[in-house]
């Protein structure tokens, strides 16, 4: 290995961990910003968070810097007349930032946002009625600027109903045409976002907890939220984005004599994928044990850090043999174009059968390929090389017919058992395989062939159980290849590699989705209300039919059908809660439903604990929603008796269930000042507790008012201001 390529493999590792370039961002520039938030759909249910996203993104755009252009539940027209406001806006700016939430929706690979007053009876509509965001990044990139276009937009759509001919699921991607430019997805192109259970989205969510961060470059901004979204949502939603940047950009730049360097570093997500994937290309592209193990030290926990171990001990290995004579042979041979006229070994045969392939000469082809056969080598490239030539000469059925033939004649042969099932059906496939690998657990070649048969590549879309098995099966082959046990099965040294790059990139894709996940698709969400809890199931798989819940002691019983269709096939949609009292105890459910291709999944177990329930309902849900409004005031006007003056009301004084205790100041950010709270009531627990005692008066010209709060769980929450407004 040079030591020039691995001085620039270890440059290229800390510039991806965040040794920026030099900064592109000042103070003075001028940045635009249109921020659209649509909620409040007319011709389907509203969305939730929409127009929150947007109104907390506009706030904290304003407190960076921006111009910012606010557009709130927008029909078609003035989503129109606000875009081209922004565009005009843009002129002579240095950045321009684009963020919508809302519906959205990706047909024939272009992207749509959807008005408010958007009616969808077929896809005619679509063109008149929706707005192209490719148009808007078209607009943005007219002029050389810094464009930042950020979608979150990836919901489930109702609006799908309408569009199934050629509408995909999720965005497509979007490619920039011009330096300078940054495209972000709430989640992966294809895939669907969460709305999310509070005030925002989890993307929105994780993005403004740093978007008032002074020196926080925006890509290592980005892995930040990617990290915390995929956390928020258990690995299935996982941020996106395609950048042009040639330079740092800040939302809000670094104050000057600060390291943004190390500013950067801190809080780096090792373990982003995006990142790891790309320095993993380079690595295991490079064939140098010198930068493989670089990459281990650079990313120790990553999922890719097995396969580079391997791939040393492989390189390692190589290094101390002559290599496969035989490999070396054939290859030389049909390098040459050669046919050896009176063949003695096997491989001869082979090398032949290629030769005469490569000249179209078909029956000498066959007949080589046949006589080779029937010395039942131990490689089964040959077969695969074989498949392929009688397919394209011959169809599928008939090579199947000719393998058929074959494994009758030869039943002891393993590798021609295992070849012939390989051109059945795929329901017949998957059955011999499943047979094979049950009988023969050792031989990697079939580990790898029935993992392709669960694989989103070969199926289109996965349930959780084909992901489940895929990765069992993936696993074990990997650990058999790492023990030797594949390549030593193929002539083609290169094709086994091109596999083993196939399964460590779909083995890494799946490391994504959290193990637990895997194993238990189903998960629990809990909200009190209207005197009991209300339960929501999240089922990774697509359910096509009704969910089913056993209680202790009781049958398992539906939860029914909804009135809502699946926008993507048309079908009632299952329901997905149920209810129980405040005074419920603790209780463990078992659930099992069909998933999408039809196969009942379950019972998995799940366990209701009305202690944590309540906390986390409460915590995540009311007192975030209501973050603004734990602080009130009340003007009074002056009388004969005593001048005007304030009321500052504490509404967080409602929830002592989840808070401990709680501080406040006057124009200080010390608070210093104790609340007192009651006693948390859990049967009552959002009743209101706050009394007149807890009314605190100050003066017409008091500036704001700081609060702190300690919850029970030991969280502790930065001061916050409140500005007196009345």
């Amino acid at each position: 290995m040079p030591k020039r390529l691995l001085r620039i493999f270890q440059l290229f590792c800390s510039l991806v961990l965040g040794l920026s370039l030099m900064s592109a961002a000042h103070a003075d520039d001028r940045r635009v910003a249109l921020v659209i938030g649509n909620s409040a759909y007319q011709s389907v249910a509203p969305l939730a968070n929409p127009r929150n996203d947007a109104t907390d993104l506009t706030e904290a755009l304003t407190l960076a810097g921006f111009e910012v252009i606010e557009g709130l539940d927008l029909t078609r027209n003035e989503m129109t007349s606000t875009i081209r406001e922004f565009v005009d806006q843009l002129d002579g700016a240095s950045t321009g930032l684009f963020f919508y939430a809302g519906h959205g929706l990706q047909v024939d690979g272009r992207n749509y946002m959807i008005p408010t007053d958007m009616v969808l009876r077929s896809e005619a509509d679509l063109q008149l009625q929706a707005i192209d965001m490719n148009l808007v990044l078209a607009h943005m990139e007219r002029d050389p600027r810094v464009n930042i276009i950020m979608l979150d937009a990836c919901r489930d759509n109702p609006f799908a109903q309408s569009m199934t001919r050629s509408l995909a699921r999720g965005l497509a991607p979007m490619e920039t045409r011009s330096v300078g430019s940054l495209i972000v997805y709430s989640t992966q192109p294809g895939a669907v976002a969460d709305d999310g259970v509070g005030r925002n989205s989890p993307f929105t969510s994780a993005f403004l907890k740093y978007a008032n961060q002074p020196g926080l470059e925006i890509q290592q901004m980005l892995r930040r939220v990617r990290g915390e979204v995929i956390s928020a949502t258990d690995s299935r939603q996982v941020p996106w984005d395609h950048s042009s940047l040639t330079g740092d950009v800040f939302l809000i730049p670094p104050a000057e004599g600060v390291d943004t360097d190390a500013a950067a570093i801190q809080g780096l997500e090792l373990s982003d994928s995006q990142v790891q994937l790309q320095v993993w290309n380079d690595a295991k592209r490079s064939g140098s044990v010198d930068v493989l193990r670089s990459f281990i030290t650079q990313f120790p926990s990553s999922p890719f850090t097995p396969s580079a171990e391997a791939r040393i001990r492989g390189l390692e290995h190589e290094a101390q043999q002559s290599g496969d004579p035989v490999a070396d042979a054939v290859n030389r041979q049909v390098a040459y174009g050669v046919v050896t006229e009176e063949p003695d070994e096997p491989y001869e045969y082979y090398a032949n059968a290629r030769v005469y392939e490569l000249r179209g000469d078909a029956a000498n082809a066959v007949r080589m390929y046949e006589k080779y056969l029937t010395f039942s080598p131990e490689y089964v490239d040959p077969h695969y090389q074989y498949q392929r030539y009688l397919r394209a000469t011959e169809g599928r059925m008939a090579a199947r017919e000719i393998y058929n033939e074959m494994k009758f004649d030869r039943p002891d042969d393993r590798i021609l058992q295992f070849a012939a099932a390989l051109l059945q059906t795929q329901t017949q496939r998957k059955a011999q395989l499943e047979a094979f690998v049950a009988e023969h657990p050792d031989f990697a070649p079939a580990l790898y062939a029935l993992s392709l048969d669960f694989s989103q590549r070969r199926l289109g879309s996965q349930t959780t159980a084909d992901k489940r098995r895929e990765r069992e099966l993936l696993d074990d082959f990997m650990a058999l290849h790492q023990d030797g046990q594949y390549v030593k099965y193929f002539i083609d040294k290169p094709a086994a590699e091109t596999e083993i790059q196939d399964a460590e990139e779909r083995l890494a894709a799946l490391s994504v989705m959290a193990t637990a996940a895997m194993q238990n698709p189903v998960s629990m969400t809990s909200m009190i209300g209207g005197g009991g809890f209300m339960l929501t199931l999240m089922i990774a798989d697509i359910s096509h039919g009704e969910i089913f819940i056993r209680r202790p002691g009781a049958d398992f019983e539906s939860l029914g059908m909804t009135t809502y269709r699946n926008p993507m096939t048309g079908a009632l949609m299952p329901t997905m809660y149920f209810e129980l009292p405040m005074e419920a105890e603790a209780m463990d459910f078992d659930v099992k439903y069909l998933d999408a291709k039809g196969v009942e999944q379950g019972p998995y177990p799940i366990s209701f604990d009305p202690v944590t329930a309540l906390y986390d309902s409460i915590k995540n849900t009311y007192m975030a929603a209501n973050e603004r409004q734990w602080v009130h005031f009340q003007y009074w006007e002056a009388d004969e008796d005593e001048p005007a003056y304030v009321n500052v009301i504490f509404p967080v004084l409602d929830y002592p269930c989840v808070v401990e205790k709680a501080y406040f100041a006057i124009d200080s950010d010390t608070p210093d000042q104790p609340l007192s709270f009651a006693e948390c009531d859990p049967l009552k627990p959002l009743n209101s507790t706050w009394t007149v005692d807890s009314i605190v008066k100050v003066p017409p010209e008091t500036g704001y008012v700081s609060l702190q709060v300690h919850y029970k769980d030991g969280e502790v929450t930065e001061v916050k201001r409140y500005p007196v407004k009345y």
